[in-house]
């Protein structure tokens, strides 16, 4: 009796977090005690006994505890929620289900996503958290990552396989969350791990949508800088420009403007989207740029122009020789002069291509290296087109 009061009292102030391991510290003292004690032989084989039985049912019992409803929270839970990293380790390694839901499906993991403890996060993904569970309206944890801004965490997801696309119900990707977030940094990492900016979710809006909707002029820009198109179109039928226009966004528009000039020959079988949005002045400049940027080229007698430098793919730009000498030209006033609204677009093309030379340079290197055959040039460019520049970065760097 008397033991069963002292059990009774020290139970009533465990916290349902760590009830798992005070039990089992409690239990086994009392029975080392006992045991240990002036009692009859009898007694004693039979408190040793009952310790074997118990570590015997070790691992289970924090998975008993849960069914028999010693609390109605989850222990795993509420220590990620607590921050506790010892707690969780020990609930781990005693055999609490690292990928148990909730009510809303969210799991350890997720918690852990959104209280922006990496650690945690780390110890959950080393015991096999799965990071393709979803919540309750289908948020993946690199969904929740992107609301929470850590590159330490988007990464290490990342790095654990962790579908970089993946829509929730509203049809969104972490790109889409990251850009009505205004998070740059995160965009940037995404983007540059192959995410798909041209992707809509349930309303047909692509990120570029939502970024113009939040008023990101930065995340557009860098939108921009990789591909996004600046054509597509939602459930309403707008593009990113047509929602600019109509919020009076006076920067975003003129910086999706060039692009649209880009494409006008489209636009007109699509839309007359020029049509009273004064504007007429800006889109004549753009136009008499890119007719100029047509007949002149960058080098004398490079058969490269201007205007191959913002329509020619970044992959074929790549191949160009003679690149650092493009680079030393577009940096000289004279080409800022004459094409002033798109010498910015020019740049930062020719700086990505230039970084892409450099790391294919790397690969090409890495390759003939380890894997011991001398293929084509040829052979090797194709080989290499279909890596993103993450993968280009970890394969020249082998």
């Amino acid at each position: 009796m008397m033991y069963n009061s002292v059990i009774a009292s020290n139970l009533y102030y465990l916290d349902s977090s760590s009830f798992c391991a005070k039990a089992v510290k409690f239990v086994t003292i009392v029975s080392a005690l006992v045991y240990a004690s002036d009692v009859s032989f009898f007694s004693r084989v039979f408190l040793f006994i009952i310790l074997i039985v118990f570590a015997s049912f070790r691992l289970k019992l924090c998975r008993l505890f849960s069914i028999i409803g010693v609390s109605r929270s989850r222990p795993l839970h509420d220590a990620v929620r607590k921050n506790n990293e010892v707690n969780v380790k020990w609930l781990l390694e005693n055999g609490s289900d690292v990928n148990e839901q909730d009510a809303r499906g969210i799991t350890a993991l997720h918690i852990a996503v959104k209280e922006e403890n990496f650690l945690i996060v780390q110890i959950l993904l080393k015991y096999g958290a799965d990071i393709s569970i979803q919540g309750k309206y289908g948020n993946t944890p690199l969904h929740l990552a992107c609301l929470s801004g850590r590159i330490d965490v988007m990464t290490s997801l990342l790095s654990y396989g962790a579908d970089i696309d993946y829509r929730n119900r509203f049809g969104e990707t972490p790109l889409h969350i990251a850009a009505k977030c205004n998070n740059q940094e995160i965009i940037r990492l995404l983007l540059n791990r192959n995410a798909h900016s041209n992707t809509k979710d349930c309303y047909g809006e692509t990120v570029l949508h939502s970024a113009v909707k939040k008023s990101c002029i930065g995340v557009v820009e860098i939108l921009l800088e990789h591909g996004a198109d600046v054509l597509a179109m939602n459930s309403e039928n707008d593009t990113a420009f047509d929602i600019a226009v109509r919020k009076r966004e006076k920067e975003i528009t003129e910086v999706l403007l060039p692009h649209l000039v880009l494409r006008k020959s489209q636009i007109e079988s699509i839309s007359k989207i020029f049509e009273n949005l004064h504007v007429e002045n800006f889109e004549r400049d753009c136009a008499i740029e890119l007719q100029f940027a047509k007949k002149l080229d960058v080098v004398i007698d490079s058969r490269i122009t201007y205007y191959d430098l913002l329509t020619t793919n970044l992959n074929q730009i790549a191949k160009f020789s003679r690149m650092e000498i493009f680079e030393k030209v577009l940096e000289n006033e004279s080409s800022a002069a004459m094409f002033p609204i798109y010498i910015s677009i020019m740049r930062k093309r020719l700086k990505k291509a230039l970084r892409k030379k450099k790391l294919l340079e790397k690969c090409y290197s890495s390759f003939s290296c380890h894997i011991k055959k001398n293929l084509p040039l040829i052979c090797l460019e194709e080989i290499f087109d279909y890596f993103s520049e993450y993968e280009l970065e970890n394969f020249g760097s082998i």
